[in-house]
């Protein structure tokens, strides 16, 4: 009996578990029917009101489409192998992106600059107003240079032939005025922010290993070419022996803006990187262009003293003895302020480093001792460049030296425009022009002598003795920098003849640098691939690689 109570109980037990798993299995339609009636209530036909709104909106939608599809990139993604009429299309397709992308936010910023200039003060925003020719400078000279560049040239030729048509051109003159004074100051600012970067590019540890042929050639080329270009205008010109020393070193200067990166791209290509030619270009380059700026800045200095003839010998001297003291001193300063690990420390060193050069040129002129100015704020990029890598703060460096670099992008389309602007056809004599090419020509031929002599003993053979002279031709931004400062200061001491004077020493740069930043850049470009070689690769080289 108990047996089969207990069997019962089991039949009991597996009826009721059979009945659960039919209820579960029955619910489970239910669960999707009731998820597919909501679908289905979904796709119910609507309401008449939202039947007759709905065909106006797919047509709104299908005409958007058709109109904004060719000019959307999503819809038309640039090929793989585009050709010329590819990349046309795809530029000005939306949403703005490259060159349009770049002249829309410049329209859009100068916009909101001359509608503020209009609310600070209307008449600066006219047309002859302070405000408004500098923002057309800058909008014009910026788009010039970005087409010189579509045509494989130096930008800053075609920012210069924006800058000297703004000029020269009777309407745009009337239109676009900018006062002497103010195109000095901001050209004293661009050159300020030349010599800083090129103080914080010298670098202490590569010059003590510097070998004796850089030291040659950044010394003896440009004192040889400015002693050359000197005698050649006090004879051709009739100078006086102060300015044309001040026109010899204004061109004897190499430009850093076409020749590092020239050299930086043979580098990516091993072009001449076994003899050490790239890195031997730009670490004399940047002793020439500190050499020609401080000696161009104390003959200046000497040119226009107002004291004797003891004053004038000494004042020289002096003037670089005040620049050496201020930028050791402010230098070893920025040391130690603002204090490194804290927040905003790159922002904060590079505006007392800018402040400080600020200081240095314009404070200088104030107590009459302009040539210590260059020297100054040369020293005092170097000397805190110093401390900021012995103090391993190379990412504080390198983050002021990036912020520099993005304030040389906002002056350089007024440093070369202004230049431009500053030459008058009007004022020029023909004679002038052919003697200063003739200047020029003497100048550089004696320059191109004097490194193939100074390379002697390096271990070039005479193909890259003669590819390092062609890499010494170019002439842009130092000759930008200073050619105009002679006559900017006679202007503002009133001195007609001087001021004559340097309107000839700025004609004679600006076509030094019309004439050789082309050609150099070009020469530089064709005769790397035929004149330097390859590092040769041995048997074990190839069995690494492999």
């Amino acid at each position: 009996m108990d047996r089969k109570h207990s069997l019962r109980d089991e039949e009991s037990q597996l009826a009721m578990k059979s009945d659960e798993i039919e209820c579960a299995d029955f619910n489970q339609p239910l669960q999707q029917s009731e998820a597919t009636a909501v679908v289905n209530d979904a796709l119910l036909p609507e309401p008449a009101e939202e039947q007759r709104v709905n065909p106006v909106r797919r047509a709104l939608r299908r005409c958007c489409s058709c109109c904004c599809d060719p000019f959307l990139t999503a819809r038309h993604p640039l090929p793989s192998d585009p050709t010329r009429c590819d990349r046309l299309l795809y530029s000005v397709r939306c949403p703005p992106h490259g060159v349009v992308a770049e002249l829309l936010f410049k329209l859009g910023l100068i916009g909101l600059c001359i509608g503020f200039f209009w609310g600070v003060h209307r008449p600066l925003a006219t047309p002859g107003g302070l405000a408004f020719g500098l923002i057309v400078l800058f909008v014009l000279s910026s788009i010039a240079g970005r087409l010189a560049g579509l045509l494989r040239l130096p930008p800053l030729i075609g920012m210069l032939a924006a800058g000297f048509a703004l000029g020269n051109i009777p309407l745009m003159r009337d239109i676009v005025f900018i006062e002497p004074k103010w195109s000095a100051t901001i050209r004293s600012i661009a050159l300020v922010i030349i010599l800083t970067r090129a103080g914080l590019g010298l670098d202490p540890v590569a010059l003590r290993r510097l070998k004796g042929v850089v030291i040659r050639l950044a010394f003896m080329p440009c004192v040889a070419e400015a002693v050359a270009a000197a005698v050649a205008s006090h004879l051709l010109l009739g100078f006086r022996w102060e300015f044309a020393f001040i026109l010899g070193f204004a061109l004897a200067a190499v430009s850093p803006d076409i020749t590092v990166p020239s050299m930086l791209r043979l580098q990516k290509k091993q072009l001449g990187t076994e003899q050490g030619i790239p890195t031997l270009v730009i670490a004399s380059s940047s002793i020439d262009d500190v050499l020609a700026i401080g000696v161009h800045a104390v003959l200046l200095g000497v040119a226009f003293s107002q004291g004797g003839l003891a004053w004038k010998i000494l004042q020289g001297p002096v003037e670089m003895i005040v620049g050496l003291a201020f930028g050791i001193v402010f230098g070893m300063l920025l040391w130690y302020i603002p204090v490194t690990g804290k927040g905003q420390a790159n922002q904060q060193r590079f505006m007392l480093l800018f402040a400080a050069g600020l200081f240095a040129m314009f404070a200088s002129r104030g107590v009459h001792l302009s040539g210590a100015g260059a020297p100054g704020c040369l020293v005092l990029a170097f000397v805190t460049g110093i401390g900021w890598r012995n103090k391993a703060a190379s990412k504080e460096e390198d983050g002021v030296n990036n912020l520099f670099a993005i304030w040389w992008q906002l002056f350089q389309p007024f440093l070369f425009g202004l230049i431009g602007y500053e030459v008058n056809v009007g004022a020029i004599e023909q004679r002038t022009v052919g003697i200063g090419v003739g200047i020029l020509a003497i100048g550089l031929f004696v320059r191109s002598l004097t490194v193939v002599l100074a390379t002697l003993g390096g271990g070039f053979n005479f193909r890259e003795r003669i590819f390092i002279t062609l890499a010494w031709l170019p002439k842009a931004t130092v000759q930008a920098a200073i050619g105009s400062l002679a006559m900017d200061m006679a202007r503002e001491a009133g001195l007609a003849t001087e001021t004559e004077v340097g309107l000839q020493i700025l004609t004679i740069a600006v076509l030094s640098i019309v004439i050789t930043a082309p050609l150099g850049s070009a020469a530089i470009e064709i005769s790397s691939g035929r004149l330097l070689r390859k590092p040769v690769r041995t048997s074990d080289d190839k069995a690494s690689v492999a």
